[in-house]
Protein backbone atom coordinates (compact mmCIF):
# COMPACT_ATOMS: atom_id res chain seq x y z
CA UNK A 1 0.00 0.00 0.00
CA UNK A 2 1.54 3.63 -0.93
CA UNK A 3 3.33 5.16 1.91
CA UNK A 4 0.83 7.94 2.79
CA UNK A 5 3.92 10.46 3.55
CA UNK A 6 5.70 10.24 -0.06
CA UNK A 7 5.18 13.24 -2.10
CA UNK A 8 3.65 13.55 -5.83
CA UNK A 9 3.94 15.24 -8.47
CA UNK A 10 0.38 17.40 -9.05
CA UNK A 11 0.93 17.90 -12.59
CA UNK A 12 1.53 14.54 -13.79
CA UNK A 13 -1.67 12.61 -11.79
CA UNK A 14 -3.57 10.63 -14.40
CA UNK A 15 -6.65 10.21 -12.14
CA UNK A 16 -8.84 12.71 -9.92
CA UNK A 17 -11.07 11.43 -7.31
CA UNK A 18 -13.74 13.87 -6.08
CA UNK A 19 -15.41 13.51 -2.78
CA UNK A 20 -17.32 16.50 -2.48
CA UNK A 21 -19.46 15.75 0.82
CA UNK A 22 -17.90 16.97 3.67
CA UNK A 23 -20.29 14.31 6.06
CA UNK A 24 -18.86 10.78 6.13
CA UNK A 25 -20.79 8.00 3.73
CA UNK A 26 -20.30 5.34 1.65
CA UNK A 27 -18.97 6.80 -1.57
CA UNK A 28 -16.63 8.71 1.12
CA UNK A 29 -15.32 5.26 2.78
CA UNK A 30 -14.98 3.75 -0.27
CA UNK A 31 -12.27 6.50 -1.83
CA UNK A 32 -10.78 5.91 1.31
CA UNK A 33 -10.66 2.48 1.15
CA UNK A 34 -9.36 2.37 -2.83
CA UNK A 35 -7.08 5.46 -3.33
CA UNK A 36 -4.81 3.85 -1.08
CA UNK A 37 -4.35 0.87 -2.84
CA UNK A 38 -5.10 2.34 -6.48
CA UNK A 39 -1.99 4.50 -6.11
CA UNK A 40 0.63 2.00 -6.05
CA UNK A 41 -0.38 1.36 -9.30
CA UNK A 42 -1.34 4.50 -10.86
CA UNK A 43 -1.22 8.03 -10.83
CA UNK A 44 -4.48 9.12 -8.02
CA UNK A 45 -5.43 12.14 -6.38
CA UNK A 46 -8.57 12.77 -4.29
CA UNK A 47 -10.51 16.05 -4.31
CA UNK A 48 -12.53 17.72 -1.40
CA UNK A 49 -13.42 17.86 2.09
CA UNK A 50 -13.78 14.68 4.74
CA UNK A 51 -11.20 12.40 3.57
CA UNK A 52 -8.88 11.19 5.87
CA UNK A 53 -5.43 12.27 6.11
CA UNK A 54 -2.49 10.94 4.38
CA UNK A 55 -4.64 9.87 0.76
CA UNK A 56 -2.61 11.44 -1.90
CA UNK A 57 -4.48 14.99 -2.15
CA UNK A 58 -5.66 17.95 -4.65
CA UNK A 59 -7.47 21.40 -3.55
CA UNK A 60 -10.34 22.28 -5.63
CA UNK A 61 -8.70 25.56 -6.02
CA UNK A 62 -5.53 23.93 -7.61
CA UNK A 63 -7.69 21.99 -10.61
CA UNK A 64 -7.56 25.05 -12.14
CA UNK A 65 -3.85 24.82 -12.31
CA UNK A 66 -3.24 21.40 -13.72
CA UNK A 67 -1.60 21.47 -17.35
CA UNK A 68 -4.74 21.39 -19.77
CA UNK A 69 -3.84 18.93 -22.44
CA UNK A 70 -2.78 16.25 -20.71
CA UNK A 71 -5.58 13.70 -20.74
CA UNK A 72 -6.89 12.64 -17.07
CA UNK A 73 -9.40 10.53 -15.89
CA UNK A 74 -12.37 12.13 -13.76
CA UNK A 75 -14.17 9.48 -11.50
CA UNK A 76 -17.32 10.90 -10.40
CA UNK A 77 -19.76 8.80 -7.57
CA UNK A 78 -22.54 11.56 -7.18
CA UNK A 79 -24.20 13.98 -9.18
CA UNK A 80 -22.22 16.98 -7.96
CA UNK A 81 -19.33 15.58 -9.16
CA UNK A 82 -20.41 14.48 -12.78
CA UNK A 83 -21.05 18.34 -12.87
CA UNK A 84 -18.10 19.60 -11.89
CA UNK A 85 -16.61 17.24 -14.39
CA UNK A 86 -18.35 18.74 -17.39
CA UNK A 87 -17.82 22.11 -16.08
CA UNK A 88 -14.03 21.38 -15.89
CA UNK A 89 -13.83 19.96 -18.86
CA UNK A 90 -16.18 22.68 -21.33
CA UNK A 91 -15.49 25.69 -19.46
CA UNK A 92 -12.10 24.73 -17.89
CA UNK A 93 -11.13 22.99 -21.11
CA UNK A 94 -9.16 20.23 -18.88
CA UNK A 95 -8.61 17.38 -21.15
CA UNK A 96 -10.71 14.94 -18.71
CA UNK A 97 -12.46 11.83 -19.85
CA UNK A 98 -15.53 11.99 -17.52
CA UNK A 99 -16.20 8.26 -15.63
CA UNK A 100 -19.36 7.32 -13.59
CA UNK A 101 -19.93 4.88 -10.40
CA UNK A 102 -23.63 4.06 -10.18
CA UNK A 103 -25.19 2.64 -7.15
CA UNK A 104 -28.17 3.05 -7.07
CA UNK A 105 -31.25 1.06 -7.62
CA UNK A 106 -34.04 2.82 -8.64
CA UNK A 107 -35.09 4.88 -12.21
CA UNK A 108 -33.00 8.16 -12.07
CA UNK A 109 -34.31 11.75 -12.42
CA UNK A 110 -34.37 13.58 -16.12
CA UNK A 111 -31.08 15.42 -14.41
CA UNK A 112 -29.31 12.17 -13.33
CA UNK A 113 -29.78 10.48 -16.97
CA UNK A 114 -28.72 13.55 -18.73
CA UNK A 115 -25.32 14.13 -16.48
CA UNK A 116 -24.49 10.22 -17.69
CA UNK A 117 -25.16 10.19 -21.00
CA UNK A 118 -22.14 12.69 -21.10
CA UNK A 119 -20.02 10.72 -19.54
CA UNK A 120 -17.33 8.75 -21.50
CA UNK A 121 -18.17 5.58 -19.74
CA UNK A 122 -20.20 4.02 -16.40
CA UNK A 123 -19.43 1.20 -13.68
CA UNK A 124 -22.09 -0.24 -11.87
CA UNK A 125 -21.67 -1.68 -8.17
CA UNK A 126 -24.42 -4.68 -9.46
CA UNK A 127 -26.01 -6.20 -12.26
CA UNK A 128 -29.23 -5.26 -10.83
CA UNK A 129 -27.89 -1.14 -10.83
CA UNK A 130 -26.76 -1.69 -14.35
CA UNK A 131 -29.96 -2.62 -15.08
CA UNK A 132 -31.64 1.07 -13.84
CA UNK A 133 -28.95 2.46 -16.67
CA UNK A 134 -29.97 3.28 -19.89
CA UNK A 135 -26.53 2.65 -21.50
CA UNK A 136 -24.08 -0.15 -20.84
CA UNK A 137 -21.79 -0.30 -18.20
CA UNK A 138 -19.11 -2.01 -15.78
CA UNK A 139 -20.25 -4.12 -13.32
CA UNK A 140 -17.59 -4.21 -10.84
CA UNK A 141 -18.78 -5.10 -7.55
CA UNK A 142 -17.15 -3.59 -4.14
CA UNK A 143 -14.74 -5.51 -2.28
CA UNK A 144 -13.33 -5.50 1.34
CA UNK A 145 -9.90 -6.17 3.33
CA UNK A 146 -9.95 -9.79 3.20
CA UNK A 147 -6.94 -9.70 5.71
CA UNK A 148 -8.51 -7.17 7.94
CA UNK A 149 -11.96 -8.77 8.10
CA UNK A 150 -10.85 -12.94 8.53
CA UNK A 151 -11.94 -15.32 11.03
CA UNK A 152 -9.79 -15.29 14.78
CA UNK A 153 -7.84 -17.96 16.07
CA UNK A 154 -10.01 -17.58 19.77
CA UNK A 155 -13.15 -16.98 19.71
CA UNK A 156 -14.36 -17.64 23.00
CA UNK A 157 -11.23 -15.00 24.51
CA UNK A 158 -12.47 -12.40 22.03
CA UNK A 159 -15.77 -12.54 23.61
CA UNK A 160 -14.22 -12.19 26.80
CA UNK A 161 -12.72 -9.22 25.80
CA UNK A 162 -15.30 -7.67 24.25
CA UNK A 163 -17.68 -8.76 27.38
CA UNK A 164 -20.29 -10.89 25.46
CA UNK A 165 -21.38 -13.88 26.54
CA UNK A 166 -20.60 -17.64 25.29
CA UNK A 167 -23.06 -19.94 23.07
CA UNK A 168 -24.26 -18.82 19.61
CA UNK A 169 -24.29 -15.46 18.74
CA UNK A 170 -26.27 -13.98 15.91
CA UNK A 171 -25.92 -10.47 14.82
CA UNK A 172 -27.73 -7.85 13.04
CA UNK A 173 -25.09 -4.55 12.00
CA UNK A 174 -25.95 -1.55 10.48
CA UNK A 175 -28.52 1.62 10.74
CA UNK A 176 -31.16 0.88 12.98
CA UNK A 177 -34.39 1.96 10.94
CA UNK A 178 -37.47 0.14 8.95
CA UNK A 179 -35.69 0.59 5.81
CA UNK A 180 -33.14 -2.02 7.24
CA UNK A 181 -34.90 -4.42 8.32
CA UNK A 182 -34.32 -3.89 12.04
CA UNK A 183 -37.89 -4.42 13.16
CA UNK A 184 -37.84 -8.45 11.09
CA UNK A 185 -34.91 -9.49 12.92
CA UNK A 186 -36.10 -8.11 16.04
CA UNK A 187 -39.26 -10.50 15.38
CA UNK A 188 -36.93 -13.70 14.21
CA UNK A 189 -35.45 -13.47 17.29
CA UNK A 190 -38.42 -13.18 19.50
CA UNK A 191 -39.56 -16.57 17.67
CA UNK A 192 -36.48 -18.51 17.78
CA UNK A 193 -34.48 -17.68 21.48
CA UNK A 194 -37.15 -18.69 23.67
CA UNK A 195 -36.57 -22.44 22.62
CA UNK A 196 -32.64 -21.46 22.31
CA UNK A 197 -31.74 -20.81 25.71
CA UNK A 198 -28.14 -20.63 24.89
CA UNK A 199 -28.22 -18.37 22.21
CA UNK A 200 -28.10 -14.52 21.82
CA UNK A 201 -28.90 -12.24 19.28
CA UNK A 202 -26.73 -8.80 18.26
CA UNK A 203 -28.31 -5.23 17.50
CA UNK A 204 -25.30 -2.70 16.93
CA UNK A 205 -25.90 0.25 14.34
CA UNK A 206 -26.94 3.70 14.90
CA UNK A 207 -30.32 4.94 15.30
CA UNK A 208 -30.18 8.73 13.90
CA UNK A 209 -32.72 10.93 15.41
CA UNK A 210 -35.27 10.89 13.28
CA UNK A 211 -35.54 6.92 13.99
CA UNK A 212 -35.21 7.07 17.44
CA UNK A 213 -39.14 6.16 18.49
CA UNK A 214 -38.57 3.50 16.34
CA UNK A 215 -35.37 2.03 17.86
CA UNK A 216 -37.69 2.84 21.66
CA UNK A 217 -39.91 0.29 19.89
CA UNK A 218 -38.19 -2.46 19.06
CA UNK A 219 -36.61 -2.25 22.82
CA UNK A 220 -40.15 -2.02 24.74
CA UNK A 221 -40.80 -5.34 22.72
CA UNK A 222 -37.84 -7.18 23.27
CA UNK A 223 -38.48 -6.14 26.70
CA UNK A 224 -42.46 -7.60 26.64
CA UNK A 225 -41.03 -10.45 25.65
CA UNK A 226 -39.15 -10.95 28.28
CA UNK A 227 -35.34 -11.23 26.42
CA UNK A 228 -34.04 -8.16 27.45
CA UNK A 229 -31.15 -10.60 28.56
CA UNK A 230 -30.80 -12.44 25.41
CA UNK A 231 -30.99 -9.57 22.54
CA UNK A 232 -28.80 -6.90 23.06
CA UNK A 233 -28.72 -3.48 21.71
CA UNK A 234 -24.94 -2.15 20.92
CA UNK A 235 -23.70 1.28 20.23
CA UNK A 236 -22.37 2.13 16.68
CA UNK A 237 -18.46 1.09 17.16
CA UNK A 238 -15.44 2.79 15.04
CA UNK A 239 -15.05 1.00 11.56
CA UNK A 240 -11.56 -0.09 12.59
CA UNK A 241 -13.15 -2.21 15.53
CA UNK A 242 -15.78 -3.53 12.97
CA UNK A 243 -13.78 -6.86 12.35
CA UNK A 244 -14.02 -8.25 15.84
CA UNK A 245 -17.58 -7.86 16.15
CA UNK A 246 -18.27 -9.65 13.29
CA UNK A 247 -15.45 -12.43 14.29
CA UNK A 248 -17.43 -13.12 17.52
CA UNK A 249 -20.80 -14.29 15.85
CA UNK A 250 -21.72 -17.69 14.49
CA UNK A 251 -24.37 -15.90 11.98
CA UNK A 252 -25.14 -13.17 10.37
CA UNK A 253 -28.48 -11.60 9.09
CA UNK A 254 -29.26 -9.16 7.15
CA UNK A 255 -33.01 -8.47 7.16
CA UNK A 256 -32.60 -4.99 4.55
CA UNK A 257 -36.07 -3.95 2.89
CA UNK A 258 -33.94 -2.17 0.57
CA UNK A 259 -30.30 -1.52 -0.18
CA UNK A 260 -28.25 0.10 -2.46
CA UNK A 261 -25.17 -2.45 -2.48
CA UNK A 262 -24.56 -3.56 1.41
CA UNK A 263 -21.27 -4.42 2.23
CA UNK A 264 -21.86 -6.09 5.86
CA UNK A 265 -23.08 -9.42 4.37
CA UNK A 266 -19.70 -9.69 3.07
CA UNK A 267 -17.41 -7.84 5.85
CA UNK A 268 -19.67 -11.09 7.98
CA UNK A 269 -18.59 -14.10 5.34
CA UNK A 270 -15.02 -12.81 5.04
CA UNK A 271 -15.33 -13.62 8.51
CA UNK A 272 -16.15 -17.18 8.18
CA UNK A 273 -20.04 -15.87 9.12
CA UNK A 274 -22.38 -17.22 6.87
CA UNK A 275 -25.27 -14.93 6.33
CA UNK A 276 -28.87 -15.41 5.68
CA UNK A 277 -30.08 -12.02 3.80
CA UNK A 278 -32.56 -10.47 2.10
CA UNK A 279 -33.37 -10.58 -2.00
CA UNK A 280 -31.97 -6.82 -2.08
CA UNK A 281 -28.64 -4.40 -3.23
CA UNK A 282 -26.24 -6.96 -4.27
CA UNK A 283 -26.87 -9.81 -2.37
CA UNK A 284 -27.97 -12.27 -4.67
CA UNK A 285 -25.10 -11.50 -6.17
CA UNK A 286 -22.83 -11.82 -3.16
CA UNK A 287 -24.11 -14.91 -1.20
CA UNK A 288 -24.08 -18.27 -2.46
CA UNK A 289 -27.59 -19.29 -1.86
CA UNK A 290 -27.36 -22.72 0.40
CA UNK A 291 -23.47 -22.49 0.51
CA UNK A 292 -22.37 -19.01 2.07
CA UNK A 293 -25.35 -18.68 3.56
CA UNK A 294 -29.35 -18.03 2.60
CA UNK A 295 -31.59 -15.68 0.69
CA UNK A 296 -35.09 -14.63 1.51
CA UNK A 297 -37.48 -12.25 -0.22
CA UNK A 298 -37.58 -8.83 1.87
CA UNK A 299 -40.42 -8.13 4.07
CA UNK A 300 -41.29 -11.59 4.57
CA UNK A 301 -40.48 -12.55 8.25
CA UNK A 302 -41.75 -16.17 8.47
CA UNK A 303 -38.74 -17.42 6.06
CA UNK A 304 -36.42 -14.61 7.23
CA UNK A 305 -37.46 -17.24 10.63
CA UNK A 306 -37.12 -20.15 8.99
CA UNK A 307 -33.57 -19.84 7.11
CA UNK A 308 -32.28 -18.72 10.15
CA UNK A 309 -33.78 -21.43 12.66
CA UNK A 310 -32.20 -23.96 10.28
CA UNK A 311 -28.93 -22.64 10.22
CA UNK A 312 -29.24 -22.32 14.27
CA UNK A 313 -30.13 -26.17 14.61
CA UNK A 314 -27.71 -27.42 12.64
CA UNK A 315 -24.17 -26.39 13.76
CA UNK A 316 -22.22 -28.74 11.20
CA UNK A 317 -24.21 -26.98 8.47
CA UNK A 318 -22.45 -23.58 9.86
CA UNK A 319 -19.50 -24.77 9.90
CA UNK A 320 -19.32 -25.63 6.64
CA UNK A 321 -20.88 -22.61 5.11
CA UNK A 322 -18.32 -20.50 7.46
CA UNK A 323 -15.55 -22.66 5.27
CA UNK A 324 -17.39 -21.38 2.19
CA UNK A 325 -18.31 -17.99 3.15
CA UNK A 326 -14.71 -17.05 3.81
CA UNK A 327 -13.48 -19.18 0.64
CA UNK A 328 -16.05 -17.55 -1.49
CA UNK A 329 -15.34 -13.87 -0.45
CA UNK A 330 -11.12 -14.11 -0.45
CA UNK A 331 -11.65 -15.33 -3.66
CA UNK A 332 -14.48 -13.11 -5.90
CA UNK A 333 -14.56 -9.90 -3.43
CA UNK A 334 -11.09 -9.00 -2.38
CA UNK A 335 -10.43 -4.92 -2.38
CA UNK A 336 -7.11 -5.55 -4.38
CA UNK A 337 -9.72 -6.74 -7.06
CA UNK A 338 -12.14 -4.50 -6.98
CA UNK A 339 -9.28 -1.68 -7.07
CA UNK A 340 -7.33 -3.86 -9.89
CA UNK A 341 -10.87 -3.86 -11.95
CA UNK A 342 -11.54 -0.41 -11.89
CA UNK A 343 -7.54 0.80 -12.44
CA UNK A 344 -8.44 -1.11 -15.80
CA UNK A 345 -11.46 1.06 -16.83
CA UNK A 346 -8.88 3.76 -15.78
CA UNK A 347 -6.46 2.63 -18.35
CA UNK A 348 -8.77 1.85 -21.16
CA UNK A 349 -9.72 5.46 -21.10
CA UNK A 350 -6.31 6.68 -21.07
CA UNK A 351 -5.38 4.74 -23.92
CA UNK A 352 -8.08 5.63 -25.93
CA UNK A 353 -6.76 6.83 -29.28
CA UNK A 354 -9.80 9.01 -29.58
CA UNK A 355 -9.55 10.43 -26.05
CA UNK A 356 -5.92 11.20 -26.14
CA UNK A 357 -5.78 12.71 -29.61
CA UNK A 358 -9.22 15.17 -29.25
CA UNK A 359 -7.37 18.73 -28.82
CA UNK A 360 -8.80 20.72 -25.76
CA UNK A 361 -8.19 23.79 -26.76
CA UNK A 362 -8.56 26.35 -28.89
CA UNK A 363 -5.75 26.89 -31.87
CA UNK A 364 -5.48 28.85 -34.50
CA UNK A 365 -3.21 26.02 -36.16
CA UNK A 366 -5.97 23.35 -35.19
CA UNK A 367 -8.49 25.85 -37.43
CA UNK A 368 -6.07 26.33 -39.87
CA UNK A 369 -5.68 22.39 -40.20
CA UNK A 370 -9.69 21.98 -39.71
CA UNK A 371 -10.53 23.99 -42.59
CA UNK A 372 -8.09 22.84 -44.95
CA UNK A 373 -9.05 19.30 -44.59
CA UNK A 374 -12.79 20.62 -45.29
CA UNK A 375 -11.57 21.99 -48.65
CA UNK A 376 -9.46 18.66 -49.30
CA UNK A 377 -11.96 16.02 -48.80
CA UNK A 378 -14.17 17.65 -51.64
CA UNK A 379 -11.39 17.41 -53.90
CA UNK A 380 -11.30 14.92 -56.53
CA UNK A 381 -8.11 12.73 -56.53
CA UNK A 382 -6.02 10.50 -53.62
CA UNK A 383 -5.75 13.52 -51.48
CA UNK A 384 -7.88 11.88 -48.87
CA UNK A 385 -6.41 8.35 -49.36
CA UNK A 386 -3.14 9.17 -48.90
CA UNK A 387 -3.67 9.63 -44.99
CA UNK A 388 -5.30 6.12 -44.56
CA UNK A 389 -2.77 3.43 -43.16
CA UNK A 390 -2.34 0.51 -45.41
CA UNK A 391 -4.26 -2.16 -45.99
CA UNK A 392 -1.87 -4.70 -45.07
CA UNK A 393 -1.61 -3.00 -41.97
CA UNK A 394 -4.96 -4.23 -41.20
CA UNK A 395 -4.35 -7.52 -42.56
CA UNK A 396 -1.23 -7.82 -40.30
CA UNK A 397 -3.86 -6.82 -37.49
CA UNK A 398 -6.15 -9.35 -37.90
CA UNK A 399 -4.12 -12.42 -38.76
CA UNK A 400 -4.76 -15.23 -36.47
CA UNK A 401 -7.44 -13.32 -34.43
CA UNK A 402 -10.96 -13.67 -33.35
CA UNK A 403 -13.41 -11.41 -34.75
CA UNK A 404 -16.34 -10.14 -34.03
CA UNK A 405 -18.65 -7.83 -36.63
CA UNK A 406 -21.56 -6.38 -34.94
CA UNK A 407 -24.22 -5.10 -37.12
CA UNK A 408 -27.25 -2.97 -36.15
CA UNK A 409 -30.27 -5.59 -36.82
CA UNK A 410 -32.96 -4.45 -34.21
CA UNK A 411 -33.63 -8.04 -33.18
CA UNK A 412 -29.90 -8.48 -31.32
CA UNK A 413 -31.33 -6.47 -28.66
CA UNK A 414 -33.44 -9.28 -27.66
CA UNK A 415 -30.39 -11.50 -27.22
CA UNK A 416 -28.20 -12.42 -24.74
CA UNK A 417 -25.09 -11.99 -26.99
CA UNK A 418 -22.82 -9.44 -25.36
CA UNK A 419 -20.42 -11.78 -23.54
CA UNK A 420 -19.73 -13.92 -26.12
CA UNK A 421 -19.12 -10.79 -28.61
CA UNK A 422 -16.43 -8.96 -25.95
CA UNK A 423 -14.13 -12.48 -26.14
CA UNK A 424 -13.41 -11.69 -29.55
CA UNK A 425 -9.81 -10.39 -30.06
CA UNK A 426 -11.34 -7.81 -32.45
CA UNK A 427 -14.63 -6.33 -32.14
CA UNK A 428 -15.95 -4.45 -34.92
CA UNK A 429 -19.03 -2.44 -34.82
CA UNK A 430 -20.64 -0.07 -37.41
CA UNK A 431 -21.80 3.15 -37.93
CA UNK A 432 -23.50 4.58 -34.89
CA UNK A 433 -22.49 1.59 -33.28
CA UNK A 434 -25.80 1.48 -31.06
CA UNK A 435 -24.54 -0.19 -27.55
CA UNK A 436 -28.00 -0.37 -25.84
CA UNK A 437 -27.43 -3.05 -23.15
CA UNK A 438 -23.94 -5.06 -22.01
CA UNK A 439 -25.98 -8.39 -22.18
CA UNK A 440 -27.10 -7.93 -25.85
CA UNK A 441 -24.42 -6.02 -27.28
CA UNK A 442 -21.31 -5.76 -25.04
CA UNK A 443 -19.18 -3.34 -24.21
CA UNK A 444 -15.39 -3.38 -26.65
CA UNK A 445 -15.31 -1.77 -29.51
CA UNK A 446 -11.42 -2.18 -32.01
CA UNK A 447 -12.48 -1.10 -35.00
CA UNK A 448 -15.59 1.28 -36.01
CA UNK A 449 -16.77 1.02 -39.84
CA UNK A 450 -17.89 4.40 -40.73
CA UNK A 451 -20.32 5.33 -44.00
CA UNK A 452 -21.48 8.53 -42.49
CA UNK A 453 -20.69 11.08 -40.09
CA UNK A 454 -20.54 10.89 -36.26
CA UNK A 455 -20.39 12.96 -33.14
CA UNK A 456 -16.89 13.04 -31.20
CA UNK A 457 -19.01 12.59 -28.22
CA UNK A 458 -20.86 9.29 -29.41
CA UNK A 459 -17.08 8.64 -30.26
CA UNK A 460 -15.80 8.91 -27.01
CA UNK A 461 -17.74 6.51 -25.97
CA UNK A 462 -17.07 3.88 -28.17
CA UNK A 463 -13.51 4.59 -27.85
CA UNK A 464 -12.37 2.53 -31.34
CA UNK A 465 -8.68 1.93 -31.64
CA UNK A 466 -9.25 2.29 -35.40
CA UNK A 467 -12.03 4.08 -37.71
CA UNK A 468 -12.35 2.73 -40.95
CA UNK A 469 -14.43 4.90 -43.44
CA UNK A 470 -15.93 2.54 -45.61
CA UNK A 471 -17.88 5.21 -47.85
CA UNK A 472 -16.88 6.64 -51.61
CA UNK A 473 -18.37 10.12 -50.26
CA UNK A 474 -15.01 11.06 -48.47
CA UNK A 475 -16.95 15.03 -47.93
CA UNK A 476 -18.76 13.11 -44.90
CA UNK A 477 -15.28 12.13 -42.96
CA UNK A 478 -15.16 13.77 -39.36
CA UNK A 479 -12.14 15.87 -38.40
CA UNK A 480 -12.01 14.26 -35.55
CA UNK A 481 -11.29 10.87 -37.25
CA UNK A 482 -8.17 11.78 -39.13
CA UNK A 483 -5.82 12.17 -36.07
CA UNK A 484 -6.35 9.08 -34.99
CA UNK A 485 -3.51 6.59 -35.18
CA UNK A 486 -4.28 3.55 -37.97
CA UNK A 487 -6.83 5.88 -39.80
CA UNK A 488 -8.25 3.96 -42.54
CA UNK A 489 -10.16 4.87 -46.13
CA UNK A 490 -11.25 1.90 -47.57
CA UNK A 491 -10.55 1.90 -51.57
CA UNK A 492 -13.10 3.24 -54.31
CA UNK A 493 -11.92 0.54 -56.32
CA UNK A 494 -13.50 -2.10 -53.26
CA UNK A 495 -16.66 -0.04 -53.02
CA UNK A 496 -17.02 -0.13 -57.01
CA UNK A 497 -16.70 -3.81 -57.32
CA UNK A 498 -19.17 -4.14 -54.68
CA UNK A 499 -21.65 -2.13 -56.57
CA UNK A 500 -21.35 -3.53 -59.64
CA UNK A 501 -21.45 -7.52 -58.35
CA UNK A 502 -25.25 -6.63 -56.28
CA UNK A 503 -25.95 -3.96 -58.85
CA UNK A 504 -26.77 -1.73 -55.77
CA UNK A 505 -24.37 0.07 -53.28
CA UNK A 506 -23.21 -2.11 -50.60
CA UNK A 507 -24.15 -1.43 -46.57
CA UNK A 508 -20.98 -0.88 -44.96
CA UNK A 509 -22.10 -4.38 -43.06
CA UNK A 510 -21.25 -5.83 -46.16
CA UNK A 511 -17.70 -3.99 -47.42
CA UNK A 512 -16.34 -4.52 -43.74
CA UNK A 513 -17.29 -8.68 -44.39
CA UNK A 514 -15.49 -8.32 -47.57
CA UNK A 515 -12.82 -6.71 -46.36
CA UNK A 516 -12.29 -9.11 -43.31
CA UNK A 517 -12.67 -12.14 -45.91
CA UNK A 518 -9.44 -11.48 -47.36
CA UNK A 519 -7.28 -11.59 -44.27
CA UNK A 520 -5.59 -14.63 -42.20
CA UNK A 521 -8.82 -14.19 -39.48
CA UNK A 522 -8.97 -17.38 -37.36
CA UNK A 523 -12.59 -17.20 -36.73
CA UNK A 524 -15.01 -14.07 -38.07
CA UNK A 525 -18.71 -14.03 -35.94
CA UNK A 526 -21.89 -12.24 -37.30
CA UNK A 527 -24.00 -10.10 -34.59
CA UNK A 528 -26.71 -8.28 -35.59
CA UNK A 529 -26.95 -9.11 -39.47
CA UNK A 530 -30.61 -10.19 -40.55
CA UNK A 531 -30.64 -8.36 -43.55
CA UNK A 532 -33.63 -6.03 -42.78
CA UNK A 533 -35.54 -8.91 -41.35
CA UNK A 534 -35.89 -6.52 -38.48
CA UNK A 535 -35.13 -2.64 -38.52
CA UNK A 536 -32.09 -0.72 -38.26
CA UNK A 537 -31.64 -0.18 -34.42
CA UNK A 538 -31.09 3.20 -35.37
CA UNK A 539 -33.77 4.40 -37.89
CA UNK A 540 -37.02 3.96 -38.48
CA UNK A 541 -37.04 3.23 -42.52
CA UNK A 542 -37.83 -0.55 -43.90
CA UNK A 543 -36.29 -2.67 -46.69
CA UNK A 544 -37.68 -0.27 -49.43
CA UNK A 545 -36.96 2.87 -47.95
CA UNK A 546 -33.00 2.41 -47.97
CA UNK A 547 -30.81 1.92 -51.43
CA UNK A 548 -29.14 -1.50 -51.10
CA UNK A 549 -30.47 -5.14 -52.36
CA UNK A 550 -31.07 -7.18 -49.35
CA UNK A 551 -31.38 -10.57 -51.38
CA UNK A 552 -28.92 -9.67 -53.24
CA UNK A 553 -26.37 -9.34 -49.51
CA UNK A 554 -27.90 -12.27 -48.09
CA UNK A 555 -26.70 -14.07 -51.04
CA UNK A 556 -23.37 -12.61 -51.20
CA UNK A 557 -22.65 -13.52 -47.09
CA UNK A 558 -24.46 -17.07 -47.44
CA UNK A 559 -21.83 -17.92 -50.03
CA UNK A 560 -19.35 -17.15 -47.95
CA UNK A 561 -20.69 -18.76 -45.09
CA UNK A 562 -21.53 -21.77 -47.26
CA UNK A 563 -17.47 -21.77 -48.81
CA UNK A 564 -15.42 -20.37 -45.68
CA UNK A 565 -15.20 -22.42 -42.66
CA UNK A 566 -14.33 -19.23 -40.41
CA UNK A 567 -17.18 -17.07 -41.08
CA UNK A 568 -20.15 -17.94 -38.31
CA UNK A 569 -23.69 -15.98 -38.74
CA UNK A 570 -24.81 -16.20 -35.23
CA UNK A 571 -29.09 -15.90 -35.10
CA UNK A 572 -29.97 -11.98 -33.40
CA UNK A 573 -32.32 -12.93 -30.82
CA UNK A 574 -29.80 -16.18 -29.94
Amino acid sequence: MSDPNTKFDINSVEVLTPNLKRRLSGVTATIARLVPIQADQISIAAIGPGLPAGLPHISISRLFLLPKQKLRVWHARRNTEMLLGLFLRHMVRLNLALLFTSASQRHHTRFTRWLISKMDDVIATSEKTAAYLLQPASVIHHGIDTERFCPCSDQADLRGNLGLPNGVLIGCYGRIRHQKGTDAFVSAMIELLPAMPDHHALVMGRATQSHAEFLTSLKQRVADAGLSDRIHFLPEVPVDQMPAWYQVLDLFVAPQRWEGFGLTPLEAMSCGVPAVATRVGAFEELIVDGKTGNLVAPDDVPSLTAATREYLEEPDMRRSSSIAAREHVVANFGLEREAAKIIGVYRDLLDAPVLRCQPRLFSLNTLIKRLEFQFEKRLPGSSVQERSADTADLMQELAGKTVSIVGNARALGNGNNGADIDLADIVIRINRAPRPAKKSHGLKTGWLALATDLPIAQARKLRPNRVLWMSPKTKRIPFWAIGLPGFFVHPQTQWQRLNDQLQSPPTTGLMIIDLIRSSDAKTVKLYGFDFFASKSLTGRRDASQVPHDFSAELAFVSDILANDPRFHLIPSSG
